[in-house]
């Protein structure tokens, strides 16, 4: 499927904010704290990298609240709209 494509007839700038209210209305309160996991404590980048390379597509959606391809289409989508980019520090997709 054509990226470019990928949403047209939908009307992103609206749906935004709903996503992002949602994401942060179910997202456990979090601290400074890196997350722990059976391979110790990770930071925010390496527990991502973590996550979508460990193959699990419930716990992925657990996270995430979207299935992975979902998340990757919506990392493009921002960076292609102008939205988001990369930082010198952080990725879009954090």
């Amino acid at each position: 499927m054509d990226n470019a494509n990928l949403f047209a007839g939908i009307d992103l700038i609206e749906l935004i904010p709903l996503v992002v209210i949602g994401a942060v209305e179910s997202a456990p309160k979090q601290s400074n704290v890196p997350v722990a996991s059976a391979l110790g404590a990770l930071s925010g980048s390496d527990f991502l990298r973590e996550l979508l390379n460990c193959g699990n597509d419930k716990r992925i959606y657990r996270v995430l609240r979207m299935k992975k391809e979902t998340f990757r289409k919506l990392c493009i989508w921002f960076r292609q709209k102008g939205h988001l980019q990369d930082s010198r520090f952080i990725r879009v997709e954090q």
